[in-house]
């Protein structure tokens, strides 16, 4: 067959995967031998209402080639069984990468994660033109989600997501030109990842998005069986019963709840890997947290809720160690963070000794989007924050207001009974134009919490 017999099968709806092979009419066999790699072994055949993959086989018939001859077999339905078997087997990687993380943590993993990346998914397409700055939170939404991701060992979902954030961090380290569409695409396509870990989480493993189930050790069930066999069969005295009941619920409420100081360790590491990714000192932390728990879904909104303001603060709150040091401070930010219990309420105060809040900028923006006048007081202004699409990211990046996701964070609060307000305090300096301030994070505390405090 020639060049041009290979030209006219692409006309009639061949797709040829690759070029034809040079010069073997009128050669020896050997010279077709070696050319025989450069020969199409797979076909696509599009008609008009369906598409045909063909696997073909060349083969010549005397010493001087005169002509060759392919064969054409039909391997569609072996592709396409192919495709479903390289899905089963995608599927099954998946599967196992869940069950080796407990349905909490996946649960608390997702809760946590989705959010963050949903708040990308808008910024890249609320914005007319994404700034680096705006880039920036992306990056740091993003590092944060693959973090997570890869220390459950979720491989696909963190390799994608290496990949996203590795543009966004040429685009504001770099300079690299900001595509849209790529930006785009790119979150598409991770939200694809990650939800296809949440079907199948839901729909092949049967785990609730919540923590409505806790796993138990076989021998933490055999030791209560025994013991209410024992408690049947021969009753030990009343002071004992109590004694273990409470050794029980001790062991129960570390199953079934979070333990706050824990919750906040875990925020350090978070806060000291987005430090050094935006070029910022260490933090320093002072953090005096009451050794108390809180219920899975109060622990999963603080989680949000933290990770919202410690990467509001560290990137656009903080200034940058060379600021710092011309103002005469430490080029290390101090994050505070104390836990005041009253009954059936947990206060958490959260601070820094960053720039402040920008009242003037911010009452500015507040009465050009129609939401303050001039009869509005300090707090109003300071409430802005929470107002949803007045701090997108080009806004914040001009105020640091710490607004970006806080509209998100409040809804949070709300669903669990929770709180969480902006606390002005006195004028950084004689302008006034920047605030101390604090945010003040309030949860109902059931029965159970109010035992543990005791």
């Amino acid at each position: 067959m020639s060049t041009a017999g290979i030209l006219s099968l692409r006309s009639a709806g061949l797709q040829i995967s690759s070029a034809a092979p040079r010069r073997p009419l009128g050669e020896e066999e050997f010279n077709f031998e070696a050319n025989a790699g450069k020969l199409p072994l797979e076909m696509i055949y599009r008609g008009a209402k369906d598409e045909k993959f063909l696997r073909a086989t060349w083969n010549v018939e005397d010493d001087i080639v005169v002509r060759l001859l392919v064969t054409f077999l039909d391997a569609t339905a072996e592709r396409e069984l192919q495709k479903e078997t390289d899905k089963q087997r995608q599927e099954l990687m998946l599967i196992q990468e869940l069950l080796n993380v407990s349905p909490s943590k996946a649960a608390q993993f997702f809760s946590t994660s989705l959010p963050l990346l949903k708040e990308n998914e808008r910024i890249i397409h609320q914005e007319q033109q994404l700034t680096p700055a705006a880039v920036r939170m992306l990056f740091v939404n993003a590092h944060t989600v693959k973090g997570a991701a890869r220390t459950l060992q979720f491989k696909d979902l963190a390799r994608q997501i290496h990949e996203m954030e590795d543009y966004y961090a040429h685009i504001f380290k770099d300079g690299e030109l900001i595509l849209t569409q790529r930006l785009k695409d790119d979150i598409a396509a991770t939200l694809a990842v990650i939800h296809r870990y949440v079907d199948i989480n839901r729909s092949k493993l049967n785990r609730a998005d919540n923590y409505s189930k806790v796993v138990l050790e076989r021998d933490f069930i055999e030791k209560h069986y025994f013991f209410i066999k024992d408690l049947i069969e021969d009753p030990p005295e009343v002071g004992n019963i109590i004694d273990w009941l409470r050794e029980q619920n001790e062991a129960l409420t570390r199953l079934i709840f979070e333990q706050l100081p824990a919750s906040f360790d875990g925020y350090k590491e978070r806060a000291l890997k987005i430090a050094r990714d935006l070029g910022k000192a260490d933090p320093i932390f002072d953090f005096n947290i009451d050794d108390i728990s809180i219920p899975p879904d109060q622990k999963t909104v603080l989680d949000n809720c933290m990770v919202h303001l410690l990467r509001n603060a560290l990137d656009h709150g903080i200034e940058s160690p060379a600021e710092r040091k011309r103002k005469g401070k430490s080029e290390h930010v101090c994050i505070k963070a104390v836990t005041t219990i009253e009954p059936h309420l947990l206060t958490i105060s959260m601070s820094d000794d960053g720039r402040g809040l920008a009242v003037q900028k911010l009452r500015a923006k507040g009465e050009a989007h129609g939401l303050l006048n001039g009869s509005s007081t300090l707090q109003d202004v300071a409430d802005l924050i929470f107002a949803s699409g007045i701090s997108t990211a080009h806004e914040i990046s001009e105020i640091p207001g710490r607004g970006v996701g806080m509209h998100a964070v409040q809804t949070f609060m709300e669903k669990v009974g929770g709180t969480i307000h902006v606390r002005v305090g006195a004028p950084k300096d004689e302008t006034a134009e920047y605030y101390d301030f604090w945010f003040e994070i309030q949860f109902k505390r059931s029965q159970t919490n109010l035992a543990l405090a005791s």
